[in-house]
């Protein structure tokens, strides 16, 4: 196997170290970041004020492109004063996933020691000594991985790490180098390592190597310089509109993986992606769960559907581009409805319909067809009167269908965007916010009003709050017939 010859080491061994001065300055470090032109997204409503240098260097390259990143790079040396070369190219450098490129957790689920903890493994990787206890504790971090956290490792000191992720683990699998995909510890994964060595000139090698295997039998989609290729996804879903069945398969297997990695963000917490394969014979489209189902009788539903043009149709129309929904599933149950008559609840649900989205077009409202034709009610401040009528109607059907459905769509405009991540973000983060609050608003305990007892002299008169209801603990013919007479002592 011939040395894969490459530019970058040397720069970023440098660019680390240069990192490492700014311990004690992390807000100037993501000042740097932002006045090179890269977008860093609030921490939970505020600007980012901490960071670490394995986060500094994959904020560079989530834009999964090498012209892109190689002039941010040259604009960050600039500014540090790294004197190597600008790389010529970043041949075998894997890229961060845009969607997850933080290696710490937002502010409430973030842990005081993270951070540091990041700060201690960078500068232990620099010195290619790492210590049990510190690559444990990082391993151990919210939103870091095996993959994610040996893919850093790798980008301060590739002579001595290798990333065990989704390219190198499979390869590695067929060197029968085993248990890469088990490492859950610094020696195991030391171990991984030594196994490895023999096979490649360096681990730059072998990476590039595995990664080339992994190109020649791929059909997966990847995000082109940092958006989505809804263009390449537009052609390709045209090629199958006289075979459709055929199409949603394959289509599936091509864009699924890639929209369940960019839905594995660190701001989701109840959104669930999974695999859900789209089935349908009259269109063709790509569809990943989100949690529940539009039938299922568990809390709440979410769904991504991805439509090539205007023609999508899924109970309500779905226009060009990437839909997502969540709500409440078909089906009977007043159990959300009774929720909503808390003014409290009531108000937190409308400001989490009516929360800010920087998209094109506004979220939608819809309820089921026992409240009348379909509508697409638009979340936006002006239609607040009418929101709360819709909400008001809702809550007043009962036993009529629970359904309630929420959806928001990026264009393809904003698909290949450079400032795809930013709306993504945005969208995963709206929909989530309202996730939690209709799983709470659905396990609501169902409330069953208490008899009214209407006196009467001579006797009780017993006369339900709900007709339809039955009242526990009244036997039926007192509920048809009255009360029981002195030779009447049947009961049914």
């Amino acid at each position: 196997m011939d040395q894969v010859k490459v530019t970058w080491p040397p720069f970023f061994r440098e660019m680390g170290l240069r990192v490492l001065e700014y311990q004690e300055r992390q807000p100037e470090l993501v000042s740097l970041l932002q006045d090179a032109g890269i977008a860093i997204n609030h921490d939970e409503g505020t600007p980012l004020t901490e960071i670490d240098p394995f986060t500094f260097f994959s904020l560079v390259l989530k834009h999964t492109s090498e012209p892109t990143a190689l002039a941010f790079f040259q604009k960050l040396a600039q500014q540090l004063n790294v004197h190597t070369s600008v790389p010529l190219d970043l041949t075998g450098v894997p890229w961060s996933n845009p969607m997850n490129a933080w290696f710490f957790a937002y502010r409430s689920e973030r842990r005081p020691q993270d951070i540091p903890t990041l700060w201690s493994l960078t500068r232990q990787a620099l010195t290619g000594v790492l210590d049990e206890v510190t690559f444990a504790e990082a391993l151990n971090i919210r939103t870091v991985a095996l993959a994610k956290l040996t893919q850093g490792l790798f980008w301060l000191n590739p002579e001595l790490f290798l990333p065990l992720n989704g390219v190198n683990i499979p390869y590695l699998e067929s060197l029968r180098v085993l248990g890469a995909a088990r490492v859950a510890s610094l020696p195991e994964y030391q171990e991984v390592l030594r196994a490895a060595r023999p096979f490649a000139p360096d681990f730059i090698t072998l990476s590039h190597t595995a990664w080339l295997r992994a190109q020649q039998g791929k059909q997966v989609a990847a995000l082109i310089d940092g958006h989505f290729p809804f263009e390449q996804f537009r052609k390709d879903a045209a090629a199958y509109m006289t075979d459709r069945v055929k199409g949603n398969m394959i289509l599936d297997r091509k864009y699924a993986p890639l929209l369940m990695d960019l839905f594995e963000a660190p701001s989701t917490i109840f959104l669930k992606p999974s695999r859900s394969p789209y089935s349908g014979k009259e269109q063709v489209a790509v569809k990943v769960a989100l949690g529940g189902g539009v039938k299922s009788e568990g809390k709440s539903f979410g769904r991504a559907l991805m439509f090539a043009d205007n023609s999508g149709f899924e109970y309500v129309p779905f226009p060009a581009g990437l839909t997502l929904e969540v709500g409440w599933p078909d089906g009977k149950g007043d159990g959300p409805r009774q929720a909503l008559q808390d003014p409290a609840r009531q108000q937190q649900m409308l400001t989490a319909l009516l929360a800010p989205l920087p998209i094109s077009m506004p979220a939608t409202l819809t309820l089921s067809t026992d409240f009348g034709a379909l509508k697409l009610l638009p979340l936006q401040p002006e239609r607040e009167g009418d929101i709360r009528a819709t909400l008001e109607t809702y809550m007043q059907g009962f036993g009529k269908s629970r359904r309630l459905r929420v959806g928001l769509t990026l264009t393809p405009e904003e698909l290949e965007s450079p400032a795809f991540a930013e709306h993504l973000e945005a969208a995963l983060t709206y929909t989530d916010s309202l996730t939690g609050i209709l799983d709470a608003l659905a396990v609501a305990p169902e409330i069953i009003p208490a008899p009214e007892v209407i006196e009467v002299p001579g006797q009780t008169q017993v006369n339900p709050a709900r007709q339809d209801a039955p009242l526990p603990g009244v036997a039926l013919n007192k509920i048809l017939y009255g009360p029981l007479g002195p030779a009447r002592h049947t009961v049914w």
